[in-house]
């Protein structure tokens, strides 16, 4: 089927695209789903029923679900693909090109209904994805779908991409470097050559911490979890360094053991309480 323009009344793409270009389709080849995946739920009597018995029938009889399914599908599909396009590219131009194309596949405004028409093209575009991961037998290696995003998400169909990646690909460098906030002096590689933890678990009694610093055992903790006594322990150990007056090394400390804790999931060392 040659490519026709899209209706005048719709909204304009986030994407100009190159029609002729799209790659076709994977094929549903069960008629029955391919139905299916056509069927709006407007389109049923069911659909504009109050009942929620009808709604019901509506939803499982419709292209709904395979919608639903196709939406998610699309976004998993065009982030492979993204990726494999362009190899070099971070992941913040990664997710701008995704997004830019995922919503040029799908009605921009979507939740005005003066849209309703591109709104119903574009859940028709999601359910055939759907259908195509319910026919395929392992919906995880569905290569069909795979090789129709890789062709999808290509400077061929949408000319700007190449250039969408590229600025922002440009504007990390220029600014990642300048997000590294400046040392205070020489430090060492990593924070277990100042200080280290040695953890033991008690049983019903919960967690015990001892902070070590270059050797040196400074403070313990207790608490019923183990980043509970690893913040008692530090807590007990800048009380120490504060009493000492060694305002530089308590400001240093502080941030090292805030970095540690963040990276264990647990609360910062600069919030506990002595």
């Amino acid at each position: 089927m040659p490519p026709r323009a899209p209706p005048s009344d719709w909204t304009p793409s986030l994407l100009s695209f190159n029609a002729a270009a799209l790659p076709a389709l994977p094929d549903i080849t069960d008629s029955a789903l391919r139905a299916k995946a056509a069927t709006h739920k407007s389109a049923l009597p069911s659909g504009t029923s109050r009942s929620s018995f009808a709604h019901r029938a509506a939803e499982t009889k419709s292209n709904r679900r395979l919608e639903w399914v196709g939406d998610a599908c699309l976004h998993w599909i065009l982030s492979w693909a993204t990726q494999k396009n362009y190899p070099k590219a971070v992941s913040g131009a990664l997710s701008l090109a995704r997004e830019k194309a995922l919503r040029a596949t799908s009605d921009p405004l979507s939740d005005h209904p003066v849209h309703l028409r591109q709104k119903i093209a574009a859940d028709a575009l999601e359910a055939h994805v759907g259908a195509v991961l319910e026919e395929a037998l392992d919906p995880l290696r569905c290569s069909a779908l795979l090789k129709w995003a890789e062709a999808f998400a290509t400077s061929t169909v949408f000319p700007e991409l190449d250039d969408i990646v590229r600025q922002s690909n440009d504007k990390f460098f220029q600014v990642a470097p300048q997000s590294v906030p400046a040392k205070r002096g020489p430090e060492p590689t990593t924070s277990e050559e100042i200080w280290r933890f040695d953890d033991e678990h008690r049983g019903k009694d919960g967690w015990t911490s001892t902070v070590w610093l270059n050797g040196r055992r400074i403070a313990s903790g207790a608490g019923r979890k183990k980043l509970e006594a690893r913040e008692a322990a530090c807590s007990g150990m800048i009380s120490r360094i504060a009493a000492a007056g060694r305002a530089d090394d308590l400001v240093h400390l502080m941030e090292q053991v805030d970095n540690d804790l963040a990276r264990q999931g647990g609360p910062s060392a600069g919030r506990s309480t002595m």
